[in-house]
Protein backbone atom coordinates (compact mmCIF):
# COMPACT_ATOMS: atom_id res chain seq x y z
CA UNK A 1 0.00 0.00 0.00
CA UNK A 2 1.18 3.29 -0.89
CA UNK A 3 -1.02 5.64 0.99
CA UNK A 4 0.04 6.53 4.60
CA UNK A 5 -2.81 7.10 7.75
CA UNK A 6 -1.72 9.72 9.90
CA UNK A 7 -3.13 10.40 13.40
CA UNK A 8 -1.96 13.70 14.65
CA UNK A 9 1.22 13.63 13.88
CA UNK A 10 1.65 9.64 14.10
CA UNK A 11 1.87 7.74 11.45
CA UNK A 12 -0.74 4.45 11.66
CA UNK A 13 1.07 1.16 10.57
CA UNK A 14 -0.93 -1.33 8.37
CA UNK A 15 -1.63 -4.91 9.57
CA UNK A 16 -3.15 -7.85 8.02
CA UNK A 17 -4.81 -8.39 10.62
CA UNK A 18 -5.38 -7.36 14.70
CA UNK A 19 -7.32 -8.93 17.99
CA UNK A 20 -9.76 -6.30 19.50
CA UNK A 21 -11.19 -7.86 22.78
CA UNK A 22 -10.12 -11.45 21.88
CA UNK A 23 -11.44 -11.85 18.55
CA UNK A 24 -8.92 -11.19 15.27
CA UNK A 25 -10.24 -9.46 12.65
CA UNK A 26 -8.68 -9.73 9.47
CA UNK A 27 -8.04 -6.56 6.63
CA UNK A 28 -10.21 -8.69 4.30
CA UNK A 29 -13.10 -9.33 6.91
CA UNK A 30 -13.16 -13.21 7.09
CA UNK A 31 -13.27 -14.79 10.17
CA UNK A 32 -11.55 -17.52 9.26
CA UNK A 33 -7.91 -16.98 11.57
CA UNK A 34 -10.47 -15.61 14.26
CA UNK A 35 -11.98 -19.23 14.43
CA UNK A 36 -8.48 -21.04 13.85
CA UNK A 37 -7.54 -18.93 16.68
CA UNK A 38 -10.53 -19.97 19.09
CA UNK A 39 -10.11 -23.46 17.93
CA UNK A 40 -6.32 -23.78 19.07
CA UNK A 41 -7.02 -21.71 22.58
CA UNK A 42 -10.39 -24.52 23.28
CA UNK A 43 -7.62 -27.55 22.27
CA UNK A 44 -5.77 -26.20 24.37
CA UNK A 45 -8.65 -26.28 27.50
CA UNK A 46 -10.16 -29.78 26.23
CA UNK A 47 -6.46 -31.22 26.41
CA UNK A 48 -6.29 -29.61 30.22
CA UNK A 49 -9.60 -30.92 30.90
CA UNK A 50 -8.99 -34.25 29.93
CA UNK A 51 -5.58 -34.41 31.36
CA UNK A 52 -7.03 -33.60 34.91
CA UNK A 53 -9.47 -35.94 34.85
CA UNK A 54 -7.17 -39.38 34.69
CA UNK A 55 -10.19 -41.31 35.65
CA UNK A 56 -12.55 -40.01 33.09
CA UNK A 57 -13.93 -42.82 32.17
CA UNK A 58 -15.25 -43.40 36.39
CA UNK A 59 -17.46 -39.87 36.08
CA UNK A 60 -21.00 -39.43 35.49
CA UNK A 61 -21.35 -38.73 32.05
CA UNK A 62 -23.91 -35.67 32.88
CA UNK A 63 -21.12 -34.53 35.23
CA UNK A 64 -18.59 -34.42 32.16
CA UNK A 65 -20.82 -32.83 29.70
CA UNK A 66 -21.37 -30.21 32.06
CA UNK A 67 -17.95 -29.64 32.56
CA UNK A 68 -16.94 -29.42 28.37
CA UNK A 69 -19.85 -27.23 28.31
CA UNK A 70 -18.52 -25.08 31.64
CA UNK A 71 -15.04 -24.75 30.56
CA UNK A 72 -14.34 -25.76 26.82
CA UNK A 73 -17.38 -24.09 25.00
CA UNK A 74 -17.02 -21.19 25.64
CA UNK A 75 -13.70 -20.47 25.13
CA UNK A 76 -14.68 -21.97 20.85
CA UNK A 77 -17.86 -19.61 20.86
CA UNK A 78 -16.18 -16.61 22.01
CA UNK A 79 -17.46 -13.92 20.11
CA UNK A 80 -19.60 -16.14 18.05
CA UNK A 81 -22.03 -13.20 17.51
CA UNK A 82 -20.12 -11.35 15.66
CA UNK A 83 -18.61 -14.15 12.92
CA UNK A 84 -21.15 -16.45 13.93
CA UNK A 85 -23.46 -14.82 11.02
CA UNK A 86 -20.81 -16.08 8.69
CA UNK A 87 -20.66 -19.57 8.92
CA UNK A 88 -22.78 -20.94 6.26
CA UNK A 89 -21.18 -18.78 3.99
CA UNK A 90 -22.92 -16.76 1.16
CA UNK A 91 -26.33 -18.32 0.99
CA UNK A 92 -29.28 -16.35 -0.60
CA UNK A 93 -31.84 -19.34 -0.67
CA UNK A 94 -33.44 -20.52 2.24
CA UNK A 95 -33.67 -23.87 0.87
CA UNK A 96 -30.28 -24.19 0.62
CA UNK A 97 -29.77 -22.64 4.28
CA UNK A 98 -31.95 -25.78 5.67
CA UNK A 99 -30.07 -28.25 3.96
CA UNK A 100 -26.59 -27.10 5.14
CA UNK A 101 -27.38 -25.55 8.50
CA UNK A 102 -27.30 -28.77 11.02
CA UNK A 103 -24.96 -30.51 8.71
CA UNK A 104 -21.83 -27.83 9.56
CA UNK A 105 -19.10 -29.69 10.87
CA UNK A 106 -16.29 -27.07 11.45
CA UNK A 107 -13.36 -27.77 13.53
CA UNK A 108 -15.21 -26.53 16.85
CA UNK A 109 -17.54 -28.89 16.37
CA UNK A 110 -15.34 -31.58 15.58
CA UNK A 111 -13.66 -30.57 18.82
CA UNK A 112 -17.11 -31.40 20.97
CA UNK A 113 -17.62 -34.67 18.55
CA UNK A 114 -14.20 -35.63 19.62
CA UNK A 115 -14.91 -35.40 23.18
CA UNK A 116 -18.69 -37.00 22.87
CA UNK A 117 -17.00 -40.25 21.35
CA UNK A 118 -14.45 -40.27 24.01
CA UNK A 119 -16.45 -40.13 26.97
CA UNK A 120 -18.99 -42.59 24.87
CA UNK A 121 -16.35 -45.05 24.31
CA UNK A 122 -16.89 -45.30 20.92
CA UNK A 123 -14.47 -45.36 17.61
CA UNK A 124 -13.95 -41.99 15.72
CA UNK A 125 -16.32 -43.19 12.99
CA UNK A 126 -18.97 -43.52 14.48
CA UNK A 127 -22.07 -42.22 13.21
CA UNK A 128 -22.43 -38.21 14.39
CA UNK A 129 -26.26 -38.30 14.62
CA UNK A 130 -25.22 -41.45 16.91
CA UNK A 131 -23.51 -39.93 19.23
CA UNK A 132 -25.80 -36.51 19.32
CA UNK A 133 -28.93 -38.58 20.02
CA UNK A 134 -27.17 -41.07 22.72
CA UNK A 135 -26.15 -37.83 24.86
CA UNK A 136 -29.24 -35.97 23.70
CA UNK A 137 -27.03 -33.20 22.73
CA UNK A 138 -27.55 -30.84 19.05
CA UNK A 139 -24.87 -29.01 17.20
CA UNK A 140 -22.99 -25.94 18.80
CA UNK A 141 -24.45 -24.14 15.42
CA UNK A 142 -27.79 -24.09 17.06
CA UNK A 143 -26.27 -21.97 20.43
CA UNK A 144 -24.27 -19.73 17.44
CA UNK A 145 -27.43 -18.84 15.55
CA UNK A 146 -29.45 -17.71 18.76
CA UNK A 147 -26.36 -15.40 19.48
CA UNK A 148 -26.20 -13.87 16.34
CA UNK A 149 -30.03 -13.27 16.20
CA UNK A 150 -29.83 -11.88 19.82
CA UNK A 151 -26.94 -9.93 18.88
CA UNK A 152 -28.56 -8.14 16.04
CA UNK A 153 -31.86 -7.31 17.46
CA UNK A 154 -30.11 -5.65 20.43
CA UNK A 155 -28.06 -3.71 17.68
CA UNK A 156 -31.58 -2.08 16.80
CA UNK A 157 -32.77 -1.43 20.15
CA UNK A 158 -33.13 2.55 20.41
CA UNK A 159 -30.18 3.04 23.16
CA UNK A 160 -27.92 0.94 21.01
CA UNK A 161 -28.77 1.93 17.09
CA UNK A 162 -28.19 5.75 18.75
CA UNK A 163 -24.79 5.03 20.02
CA UNK A 164 -21.34 5.41 17.48
CA UNK A 165 -20.76 2.07 18.27
CA UNK A 166 -23.79 0.58 17.29
CA UNK A 167 -24.16 2.36 14.12
CA UNK A 168 -20.97 1.26 12.99
CA UNK A 169 -21.42 -2.34 13.58
CA UNK A 170 -24.72 -1.72 11.79
CA UNK A 171 -23.38 -0.24 8.74
CA UNK A 172 -20.75 -3.13 8.72
CA UNK A 173 -23.37 -5.54 8.68
CA UNK A 174 -25.46 -4.04 6.35
CA UNK A 175 -22.11 -4.12 3.90
CA UNK A 176 -21.89 -7.78 3.92
CA UNK A 177 -25.40 -8.36 4.34
CA UNK A 178 -24.43 -11.88 6.00
CA UNK A 179 -25.32 -12.08 9.33
CA UNK A 180 -28.83 -10.14 8.21
CA UNK A 181 -29.37 -13.26 5.93
CA UNK A 182 -28.61 -16.02 8.61
CA UNK A 183 -30.68 -14.56 11.03
CA UNK A 184 -33.71 -14.07 8.58
CA UNK A 185 -32.82 -17.78 7.62
CA UNK A 186 -32.84 -18.86 11.31
CA UNK A 187 -36.04 -17.11 11.82
CA UNK A 188 -37.82 -18.27 9.41
CA UNK A 189 -36.36 -22.39 10.00
CA UNK A 190 -38.51 -21.31 13.29
CA UNK A 191 -41.28 -20.04 11.72
CA UNK A 192 -40.84 -16.39 12.92
CA UNK A 193 -41.15 -13.64 10.64
CA UNK A 194 -37.85 -12.60 9.06
CA UNK A 195 -35.56 -10.14 10.98
CA UNK A 196 -36.38 -6.71 8.76
CA UNK A 197 -39.94 -7.64 10.42
CA UNK A 198 -40.17 -4.20 12.47
CA UNK A 199 -42.88 -6.12 14.91
CA UNK A 200 -39.77 -9.12 15.51
CA UNK A 201 -37.72 -6.04 16.60
CA UNK A 202 -40.75 -4.51 18.69
CA UNK A 203 -42.25 -7.34 19.97
CA UNK A 204 -39.12 -9.27 21.59
CA UNK A 205 -39.51 -10.63 24.77
CA UNK A 206 -36.82 -10.59 27.39
CA UNK A 207 -36.59 -14.51 26.96
CA UNK A 208 -36.49 -14.43 23.03
CA UNK A 209 -32.91 -16.01 23.05
CA UNK A 210 -34.57 -19.38 25.39
CA UNK A 211 -37.50 -19.25 23.03
CA UNK A 212 -35.30 -19.18 20.12
CA UNK A 213 -33.02 -22.00 21.27
CA UNK A 214 -35.75 -24.51 22.29
CA UNK A 215 -37.65 -24.02 18.80
CA UNK A 216 -33.76 -24.77 17.19
CA UNK A 217 -33.65 -27.51 19.22
CA UNK A 218 -37.19 -28.92 18.14
CA UNK A 219 -36.19 -28.63 14.40
CA UNK A 220 -32.90 -30.69 15.14
CA UNK A 221 -34.97 -33.46 16.96
CA UNK A 222 -36.60 -33.75 13.66
CA UNK A 223 -34.04 -33.50 11.40
CA UNK A 224 -32.10 -35.90 14.02
CA UNK A 225 -35.34 -38.17 13.12
CA UNK A 226 -35.62 -37.98 9.58
CA UNK A 227 -32.02 -38.95 9.16
CA UNK A 228 -31.85 -41.91 11.18
CA UNK A 229 -35.02 -43.23 8.99
CA UNK A 230 -32.79 -42.46 5.94
CA UNK A 231 -29.72 -44.60 7.57
CA UNK A 232 -32.33 -47.31 8.87
CA UNK A 233 -30.74 -49.61 6.72
CA UNK A 234 -26.77 -48.54 7.42
CA UNK A 235 -24.97 -47.87 10.52
CA UNK A 236 -28.24 -46.50 12.55
CA UNK A 237 -29.80 -49.65 11.98
CA UNK A 238 -29.50 -50.97 15.18
CA UNK A 239 -30.36 -47.42 17.05
CA UNK A 240 -33.38 -46.77 14.58
CA UNK A 241 -35.09 -49.81 16.26
CA UNK A 242 -34.50 -49.10 19.73
CA UNK A 243 -34.35 -45.10 20.18
CA UNK A 244 -37.08 -42.49 18.29
CA UNK A 245 -36.43 -39.45 20.40
CA UNK A 246 -33.21 -37.33 21.12
CA UNK A 247 -32.77 -37.57 24.17
CA UNK A 248 -30.15 -38.04 26.92
CA UNK A 249 -30.03 -41.86 27.61
CA UNK A 250 -30.20 -42.53 31.42
CA UNK A 251 -28.54 -45.97 30.99
CA UNK A 252 -25.20 -43.80 30.66
CA UNK A 253 -25.43 -42.57 34.04
CA UNK A 254 -27.08 -45.53 35.70
CA UNK A 255 -25.17 -48.56 34.51
CA UNK A 256 -21.62 -47.75 36.75
CA UNK A 257 -19.60 -50.72 35.46
CA UNK A 258 -17.58 -48.88 32.79
CA UNK A 259 -16.77 -51.92 30.39
CA UNK A 260 -20.63 -53.04 30.72
CA UNK A 261 -21.75 -49.28 29.82
CA UNK A 262 -19.41 -48.30 26.71
CA UNK A 263 -20.38 -51.82 25.38
CA UNK A 264 -23.85 -50.80 25.44
CA UNK A 265 -23.05 -47.62 23.62
CA UNK A 266 -21.34 -49.89 21.13
CA UNK A 267 -23.81 -51.79 20.30
CA UNK A 268 -26.58 -49.16 20.30
CA UNK A 269 -24.46 -47.69 17.46
CA UNK A 270 -22.78 -49.90 15.69
CA UNK A 271 -19.90 -49.58 16.80
CA UNK A 272 -18.20 -52.82 17.28
CA UNK A 273 -16.25 -55.89 15.33
CA UNK A 274 -19.49 -57.65 14.95
CA UNK A 275 -19.42 -59.75 10.67
CA UNK A 276 -22.30 -56.58 10.10
CA UNK A 277 -19.90 -54.18 10.26
CA UNK A 278 -16.59 -55.49 9.31
CA UNK A 279 -18.03 -56.49 6.17
CA UNK A 280 -19.04 -53.22 5.41
CA UNK A 281 -15.71 -51.84 5.48
CA UNK A 282 -14.64 -55.08 2.57
CA UNK A 283 -17.94 -54.12 0.64
CA UNK A 284 -19.22 -58.06 1.48
CA UNK A 285 -22.78 -58.35 0.51
CA UNK A 286 -25.13 -58.05 3.57
CA UNK A 287 -26.21 -61.55 3.43
CA UNK A 288 -22.69 -63.11 3.21
CA UNK A 289 -22.00 -61.58 6.80
CA UNK A 290 -22.87 -64.56 8.65
CA UNK A 291 -22.39 -64.88 12.36
CA UNK A 292 -18.73 -66.50 12.79
CA UNK A 293 -20.80 -68.75 15.87
CA UNK A 294 -23.44 -70.21 13.69
CA UNK A 295 -23.12 -69.25 10.76
CA UNK A 296 -27.29 -69.67 10.39
CA UNK A 297 -27.67 -65.40 9.76
CA UNK A 298 -26.34 -62.02 9.51
CA UNK A 299 -23.66 -61.18 12.17
CA UNK A 300 -25.72 -58.61 13.72
CA UNK A 301 -26.56 -57.27 17.11
CA UNK A 302 -30.19 -59.07 17.70
CA UNK A 303 -28.22 -62.34 16.04
CA UNK A 304 -26.18 -62.59 18.87
CA UNK A 305 -28.31 -61.27 21.73
CA UNK A 306 -31.20 -63.35 20.96
CA UNK A 307 -31.17 -65.89 18.36
CA UNK A 308 -27.72 -67.14 18.01
CA UNK A 309 -27.88 -71.08 18.58
CA UNK A 310 -24.13 -71.64 19.33
CA UNK A 311 -23.19 -73.16 22.82
CA UNK A 312 -21.40 -70.66 24.21
CA UNK A 313 -23.99 -67.72 23.56
CA UNK A 314 -27.12 -70.19 24.97
CA UNK A 315 -24.99 -70.63 27.68
CA UNK A 316 -24.71 -66.83 28.33
CA UNK A 317 -28.36 -65.92 27.44
CA UNK A 318 -29.69 -69.12 29.58
CA UNK A 319 -27.46 -67.82 32.81
CA UNK A 320 -29.33 -63.83 31.70
CA UNK A 321 -32.80 -65.64 31.61
CA UNK A 322 -32.46 -67.16 35.39
CA UNK A 323 -31.09 -63.67 36.48
CA UNK A 324 -34.20 -62.41 35.38
CA UNK A 325 -36.53 -64.91 36.70
CA UNK A 326 -35.22 -63.77 39.85
CA UNK A 327 -35.73 -60.34 39.79
CA UNK A 328 -38.79 -60.62 38.04
CA UNK A 329 -41.11 -63.79 38.61
CA UNK A 330 -43.14 -63.43 36.38
CA UNK A 331 -40.79 -64.20 33.48
CA UNK A 332 -41.21 -68.01 34.01
CA UNK A 333 -43.81 -68.36 32.43
CA UNK A 334 -43.14 -67.55 29.44
CA UNK A 335 -41.94 -70.36 26.86
CA UNK A 336 -37.98 -70.07 25.73
CA UNK A 337 -39.51 -68.86 22.69
CA UNK A 338 -41.93 -66.76 23.67
CA UNK A 339 -39.83 -65.00 25.93
CA UNK A 340 -36.52 -64.97 23.31
CA UNK A 341 -39.93 -62.80 21.54
CA UNK A 342 -40.97 -60.52 24.32
CA UNK A 343 -37.13 -59.47 24.85
CA UNK A 344 -36.75 -58.66 21.04
CA UNK A 345 -40.31 -56.56 21.53
CA UNK A 346 -38.97 -54.81 25.06
CA UNK A 347 -35.90 -53.69 22.97
CA UNK A 348 -37.34 -52.68 19.89
CA UNK A 349 -39.92 -50.57 21.66
CA UNK A 350 -38.12 -48.89 24.74
CA UNK A 351 -39.58 -51.20 27.18
CA UNK A 352 -36.06 -52.18 28.56
CA UNK A 353 -36.43 -52.71 31.93
CA UNK A 354 -34.11 -52.12 34.25
CA UNK A 355 -32.95 -55.60 34.85
CA UNK A 356 -31.84 -56.05 31.12
CA UNK A 357 -29.46 -52.87 31.70
CA UNK A 358 -28.05 -54.13 35.32
CA UNK A 359 -28.25 -57.78 34.50
CA UNK A 360 -28.25 -58.79 30.58
CA UNK A 361 -25.38 -56.24 29.28
CA UNK A 362 -22.73 -57.05 32.22
CA UNK A 363 -23.22 -60.94 31.17
CA UNK A 364 -22.73 -59.90 27.70
CA UNK A 365 -19.73 -57.54 28.18
CA UNK A 366 -17.40 -57.30 30.87
CA UNK A 367 -18.26 -60.28 33.10
CA UNK A 368 -17.57 -62.50 30.25
CA UNK A 369 -14.19 -62.95 27.76
CA UNK A 370 -16.14 -64.86 24.83
CA UNK A 371 -18.52 -61.37 24.58
CA UNK A 372 -15.27 -59.00 25.37
CA UNK A 373 -13.67 -60.65 21.51
CA UNK A 374 -16.81 -59.75 20.13
CA UNK A 375 -17.60 -56.41 20.75
CA UNK A 376 -15.09 -54.28 22.84
CA UNK A 377 -11.94 -55.43 20.81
Amino acid sequence: MTSKCYFGHHQLEYADEYKYLGVVLHFGGSFKRAKSVLYKKALRAYHALTADLTNIENIPIKALLKLFTATVVPIMLYGCEVWGGYSLGKIKSFDIFKLKFFKIVDDIEKLQLKFLKRILGVNSKSVNLGVYGETGRGPLIIQIAVSVVKFLLRLNEPEYASSLAGQAAMTCIRETRQPVAFASHVLKLCGYSTLNDIKIINLKPTNFGKRLKERLNDEFSKYWYDQAELNKDGKLRTLYKIKRKLCFEHYLDKVINVNSRQAVTRLRLSSHRLPVELGRYYKTPLQQRTCHFCQAGVGEEFNYLLDCESLELKSLREKFIEKLIDVNQSFAMFAKTELSHYLRMAIQSFLLQQAIVKIFYPYMTSRQKLWNNVILN
